[in-house]
Order: C-alpha cells, then sequence, then structure tokens
C-alpha cells in the first residue's frame, strides 16, 4: 500500500478483497500499488486472516487509515512478542535436550559402572573369592584397595 509501506497483501488476498475494493472505488484500496512488488526480505500478509479482514473492511468502509495504521502496528508489535516467546521456547528446548542427554549419558555409564561391578563380584565367586567389589573398591580382609584414584585437591 502505497502510504502504509507496512501493509502487505499476498497476490491471492489481492485479488479477493483488494481488487474488488477498489473495482467499487473504495478509497483506500485504491492507495495500493497498481502492479504487485516483490519484497526482497520475508513479508506476512496482512490479509490471510479473518480478524484482519474484519479490520481491513471497517478501515475502508469508513476510509480511515488511521485505524488501519494503528491496527497493523498492533499487530506488528504482537508478532514481534510471539516471535521472541518462540526463541526463548527454543532456546529453553535446546536446554531441556542438552540435559536429556547427560541424564542419558549418566545413566549409561550407571549401567556400566553397575554391569562392571556385577560381573567382577561374579568372577572372584568363580574362583572362590568371597570378596565383594563395588564401583571404586574392593574390600579384603585387611581394609580397603582403591581401584580407581582421585586427586586429591578436592
Amino acid at each position: 500500500m502505497l502510504d502504509l509501506f507496512d501493509f502487505t497483501v499476498c497476490e491471492k488476498c489481492f485479488a479477493e478483497v483488494i481488487r474488488p475494493d477498489a473495482d467499487r472505488g473504495v478509497d483506500l484500496a485504491r492507495r495500493f500499488a497498481p502492479t504487485p512488488s516483490v519484497l526482497s526480505s520475508g513479508f506476512t500478509c496482512h490479509l490471510y486472516s479473518d480478524r484482519m479482514r474484519r479490520v481491513w473492511n471497517e478501515a475502508a468502509s469508513t476510509s480511515n487509515l488511521d485505524h488501519l495504521r494503528q491496527k497493523i502496528s498492533e499487530r506488528r508489535a504482537r508478532e514481534r512478542e510471539l516471535q521472541t516467546k518462540r526463541a526463548q521456547l527454543q532456546q529453553q528446548a535446546r536446554q531441556l535436550k542438552q540435559q536429556a542427554d547427560m541424564q542419558e549419558q549418566l545413566a549409561t555409564i550407571a549401567m556400566l559402572t553397575e554391569m562392571n561391578r556385577a560381573s567382577n563380584n561374579i568372577l572372584l565367586s568363580g574362583i572362590g573369592v568371597t570378596y565383594q567389589v563395588d564401583s571404586y573398591h574392593v574390600a579384603v580382609p585387611s581394609g580397603v584397595v582403591s581401584l580407581i584414584s582421585f586427586p586429591s585437591n578436592r
């Protein structure tokens, strides 16, 4: 629309709404460029929804460009708000996926550790040793022997 560059309409909505209004002599409809323009950046058709078509009909019936301008501005603000919310939700989803992946890795490590402990106990009992092995230690009559050493600067 020449007077309101933020007001963009796709070819289908132009053919269904704007052209018939222009043919009937509606002032706001006649303010559209006579030939379609290809926009280099993406755009949103403002007449795709029934609500915005009602806004158009109200503005067109009263030739109230300010009303249309206000509604377009409100719509843009709401669109930005929703895009921001969407980006936040996508970020939150990525974080939750990372947490879930980490939980899965930890569960796998815990399962492998438990399998290793059980396997060691089976092996020890198979050779007649009654000592029990946990994930990090072997209990022997003289005390506890660490199989894994950790740095002392905890």
